[in-house]
């Protein structure tokens, strides 16, 4: 089921997925308050593009402005259930 992020009672769900956007959609950061509540949620979420830079901004961290669009090996820090 689709929702938008106005008005999401997120304790509804047990898990979350926060897509990615269009490309040149670039409105989003506008509405993080509206994702606040998700650090409450004790579930799991994932994010994907945008939506992982939705929680990375949430968790207080920094973002570096990187663009890359396609394929590309990714480095395995460490393994996490």
């Amino acid at each position: 089921m689709k929702k938008y992020y106005e008005n999401i009672c997120f304790n509804r769900y047990e898990k979350i997925i926060i897509s990615g956007t269009a490309l040149m959609d670039s409105d989003y950061p506008n509405y993080i308050k509206n994702f606040e509540k998700l650090k409450d949620f004790g579930e799991k979420v994932l994010g994907i593009s945008a939506g992982y830079q939705i929680l990375a901004k949430i968790y207080k961290n920094i973002l570096s402005k990187i663009e890359k669009i396609g394929v590309y090996k990714v480095k395995m820090i460490r393994k996490t259930p």
